[in-house]
């Protein structure tokens, strides 16, 4: 049957001396006029990063997380910091009601009674983001967490047009919302209703008072304002009142901490940078068995190209659902399912023109797996390039779309559903412990070709983050694509038994894949339901050094530069 279908496009930004990339314009605005202002590439990132926990409340904010990848072009090092949401110190891994024996949840994981470890006030981590842009700013910005706030504060204390994409967000949360009356004063206008992005009239400000009032004290008193005073001791009252176990300990003991970033090396020129607990190194595993492969006059849509993917990724899956979690709790081998030689191993494998029946991850062991992911419309991402080519890979969260749905009151903070991520089985390597991160898929990535500056990528989109980003890294590395052409052909997600295909692929390449043993789905690409996750990187030209930049066609965010 022929139908009508979506071909939506973007064009590349093009530019010189800096660029920011990031989910909303106005957040992209005040990281370029930092740029602008002579501040480096951390400073623009952590500008654009605060305006959008005010721009994007639901998909990130103070009451969330997130990790940075940041590339120093002075020293060549990379570092990695982690200022994710950890479990509060008196969890436990029993601490959830399993409702029903073979249930799942959203996730993949057992089912949980009343969802409580998805929805409301049992669902909340404990929050990063004020520790993490303090930490990062403090190392290495030119300038202060007051004068980074700035945007952030006039967006919410002044309000901002709601977009068709926050109208839409909204929409789709609305029984959430108006479930917590703090949360429903204000997002919901009136308490009750959309706010609206206008058919004809303009469309309506969203206003954040409460959270203008924070982000003020925050700009006043530094980040001891959010984890020692009133603020933080709010959020706790409003928790611990509704059954959850976090303590004012939890809040003034929390750290972010700048650990040793991970990488790894494809096509003997390219270093990938990633962190621990991230989807990076499901990325990395991937990469590894695909290097001893080439793909040199292949079309994307290949089918023997695909198979070769397809099989690789679903190894790096079965390894990341068994052995990844936080290394501080757990022994993750790292120097195995990294190695070129396990690679090498698990490519022998790998029948070229067979799918596997089944994929078995390494050395198993007695653990269970533990599929950490989530749907794909939440989280946000932002990357930053400077005239230094310094630059910056940021991807932040309070996890699922709107969170937990919790704002605490007179605070204006939505707080993180991060609890839903951890497995609530006890004794799985992702199960719940006091103190503990869990398993992220956020992958923020940053790409060095023979040791100088290539590119910043990420995107949001929970469990569909990881195939969204090794498709764009496999379509310019391999492909040799511009950025925003990675964006736009954008083609399978691999993180389900059922490998998701865009629609648009050939049906004769779906076929041969068919004949191989994949199970194959398709659905067309569109706003919403999520096809994939939605990227957002800015690309160093090896030849010109200009900054070229891509974005999602799918969603509002851009890029842009000067």
């Amino acid at each position: 049957m022929f139908t009508t279908k979506w071909e939506i496009t973007r064009h590349e930004a093009v530019a010189e001396e800096g660029m920011v990339a990031a989910k909303h314009p106005l957040a992209v605005e005040a990281g370029l006029d930092v740029l602008k202002a002579g501040g480096n590439a951390v400073d623009a990132a952590m500008t654009t990063a605060l305006a959008m926990g005010v721009l994007e409340p639901y998909m990130n904010g103070i009451g969330g997380g997130g990790f940075m990848v940041y590339y120093e072009a002075q020293t060549g090092r990379t570092y990695f910091l982690d200022y994710f949401m950890p479990a509060p110190k008196a969890a436990t891994a029993d601490m959830y009601e399993i409702e029903q024996a073979g249930a799942t949840d959203t996730l993949g994981f057992r089912g949980i009674k009343d969802d409580a470890n998805l929805i409301g006030h049992r669902s909340a981590g404990v929050p990063g983001m004020v520790a993490g842009a303090a930490a990062a700013l403090a190392r290495f910005g030119t300038i202060s967490l007051q004068q980074a706030l700035q945007p952030a504060i006039a967006f919410a204390e002044n309000g901002f047009p709601v977009s068709w994409h926050t109208m839409l967000m909204g929409a789709r949360s609305m029984p959430l919302l108006a479930s917590f009356p703090a949360t429903a004063a204000v997002y919901l206008k009136e308490g009750k209703y959309l706010f609206s992005a206008g058919d004809i009239g303009s469309p309506d400000l969203l206003v954040q008072q409460d959270l203008a009032k924070t982000l003020k004290a925050i700009a006043a008193e530094g980040p001891q304002a959010f984890y020692q005073g009133e603020i933080g001791a709010a959020i706790v009252r409003e928790l611990q009142a509704h059954g959850n176990v976090m303590a004012p300990e939890d809040l003034t003991g929390y750290q972010a901490e700048f650990v040793e970033p991970r990488s790894i090396t494809y096509r003997g020129e390219y270093e990938i940078f990633y962190g621990p607990n991230t989807g990076g190194g499901t990325i990395a595993e991937t990469l590894n068995i695909l290097d001893g492969f080439s793909f040199n006059g292949r079309a994307p849509t290949d089918p023997e190209a695909l198979h070769l993917y397809i099989e690789a990724a679903r190894i790096a899956y079965a390894d990341r659902w068994q052995h990844l979690a936080d290394e501080r709790f757990v022994d993750v081998p790292w120097r195995t399912l990294e190695s070129k030689a396990y690679a090498a191993d698990r490519r022998g494998a790998i029948d070229g023109a067979k799918a596997a029946a089944a994929v078995e991850p390494w050395r198993a062991g007695n653990l269970a797996p533990s599929r950490a992911e989530g749907d794909g419309g939440c989280t946000t991402h932002l990357s930053v390039v400077d005239r230094n080519r310094n630059m910056v890979s940021i991807t932040q969260t309070i996890n699922m779309v709107w969170g937990s749905g919790v704002v605490a009151p007179g605070t204006g903070v939505l707080l993180n559903d991060t609890m839903v991520l951890f497995n609530p089985v006890p004794g799985s390597a992702n199960s719940i412990e006091g103190g503990k991160r869990p398993l992220s898929s956020m992958t923020p990535v940053l790409v060095l070709k023979n040791g100088k500056p290539f590119l910043t990528l990420g995107a949001p989109g929970g469990r569909l983050i990881i195939g969204t980003v090794m498709n764009v890294l496999h379509n310019v590395i391999d492909y040799g694509m511009g950025i925003q052409e990675a964006c736009n052909r954008l083609l399978l997600d691999c993180s389900t038994p059922a490998v998701l295909f865009d629609a648009d692929v050939d049906p004769a390449a779906l076929a041969a894949l068919a004949a191989m043993g994949h199970e194959c789905t398709t659905r067309e690409k569109s706003f919403l339901p999520r096809l994939f996750a939605s990227p957002t990187g800015i690309l160093v030209n090896p030849e010109t050094g200009a900054l070229h930049g891509g974005a999602d066609p799918y969603h509002p965010g851009i890029a842009a530069g000067f």
